[in-house]
This record gives structure tokens, sequence and C-alpha cells, in this order.
């Protein structure tokens, strides 16, 4: 759990949703049970993703906060919204990332400053992107900020 609260929360959850916890009368203890009596290995029936269980409550975000996510996880643990209101222009990225941060409490955010909520969390995002989806959001976010920066040399040279 590496100290992730949501993982254990997450995984407690499941093993209630699967029938998979039992009060042992007279010892005031709770153990896992096994799904199958065949077997007595508990942790055949523990998801051997860690990630389906972190990210199983975005499992319903409509694919543009999903795309949000995962360009914060390209960006990198924490963030400055100032800085990447570039992104605004090209995706409506911030105000996805405050959507992110107040329905869904993925960020925490002290001024224009976001971290994400939950480590664990973040390594997972990050973990669902192959190296040439990852290239290739990385390129996104370096041409929208270089066009930001034509755009800027137009206005200054008018000026």
């Amino acid at each position: 759990a590496n100290g992730c609260p949501l993982f254990i929360e997450c995984v407690v959850r499941w093993a209630l949703e699967k029938n998979m916890i039992e009060y042992v009368e007279g010892s005031k203890k709770m153990s896992l049970k096994m799904l199958d009596e065949r077997s007595d290995d508990v942790t055949a029936a523990i998801p051997r993703e860690l990630s389906n269980i972190l990210l199983a409550p975005f499992n319903n975000l409509p694919p543009p906060l999903w795309d949000a996510l995962k360009i914060a996880s390209c960006i990198g643990y924490s963030f400055d919204a100032d800085l990447y209101s570039t992104l605004n222009q090209v995706l409506d990225f911030m105000p996805k990332i405050r959507e992110l941060a107040v329905k869904h409490e993925c960020f925490e955010q002290t001024g224009s400053h976001f971290r994400w909520k939950q480590q664990a969390v973040y390594e997972a995002v990050k973990s669902l992107l192959m190296v040439n989806q990852r290239q290739n959001i990385h390129r996104m976010i370096v041409r929208a900020f270089k066009q930001h920066k034509i755009a800027n040399d137009d206005i200054d040279v008018k000026g």
C-alpha cells in the first residue's frame, strides 16, 4: 500500500463487494475468505494489477477528463496552473484539472499550484501510457508552447 490510504480503502471495498471478509465470532477478528473453497491462496483472488483498484473510481470519467489526467501525468506530480494555461487554448486543460480536483478529488490545489492527491493514482495513470503515447503528449505540449510564443511575438511586434 506504500502508505496510501486510498489503496487500503479500495482493497477493503473490493473484498466487501466480493463477500470475502468474514467476522470470526469470539475472536473480534475479521479475515479474508476465499471465493473458491478449493484454494487456500487468498492472493490468487486479489487483482494482480493494483492500478485496476486505484483507478476504478475514475472508470466512468468522460474521455476529455481522462485525457487531462494523462496529460497531467506526463507533466509531473505537481505543476503550476499559470505555467500550463497555454494548454487551455488547445485543450481547455486547466478547467478540466479544476473539475478533476473539485468533483473527483484527484488533485490538491494551493493557489495556482496543483499536486496529485495520491501518488499511487498518479503512478497508476502514468503506467497506462505507452512510451509512444507519452512522447506524443510531450510533443503536443511543446507545440502548444511554441504556438503561444509565436502568438505573443506577433503581438509584441505589432505593439
